[in-house]
């Protein structure tokens, strides 16, 4: 019984694209109709949360000596959906994303206070190019629902 089953099902399946493929050919389609038919089919996706953005400046870091910094962020934690942080080289002449690369950095976890900044030994942050104690290290944006 299944094989009668699975044996019909495949002939109206290829007689209907036979029917189609036919339909195309002669011209009779109506590619706009079915095309129309598919985007009616999709349906629309409704945002209801609104994400509001809080920039904070990491402040000073010597990252060639600390591996990791803590930022206070001042936002429930538990309704941060995205965080982002650049950092500026001692000579004030580059920005980069603190996860720019596999030897870069990375954000290591967020808690109720704090950002956790890391980065890694070794890596592109890890030297005298990324040393300077003396300004505001970067920004961290924090993306987060009210």
């Amino acid at each position: 019984m299944k094989k009668i089953v699975v044996i019909t099902v495949m002939v109206f399946a290829l007689l209907g694209f036979a029917l189609f493929f036919t339909q195309c050919m002669s011209g009779t389609a109506q590619e706009t109709d079915i095309i129309q038919d598919d985007i009616n089919a999709i349906e629309p996706i409704v945002i209801t949360n609104t994400l509001n953005v809080k920039v904070v400046e990491i402040g000073k870091w010597d990252m060639d000596f600390y591996a990791t910094i803590g930022i206070e962020h001042g936002v429930d934690f538990k309704k941060i959906r995205s965080v982002d942080a650049i950092v500026i080289n001692d000579n004030e002449t580059l920005t980069k994303e603190i996860n720019s690369g596999p030897s870069s950095g990375y954000v290591s976890y967020i808690d109720d206070r704090y950002v956790r900044l890391a980065r890694i030994s070794g890596g592109v942050y890890d030297n005298t190019n990324w040393d300077d104690y003396q300004y505001n290290r970067g920004w961290v944006t924090i993306w987060y629902e009210e």
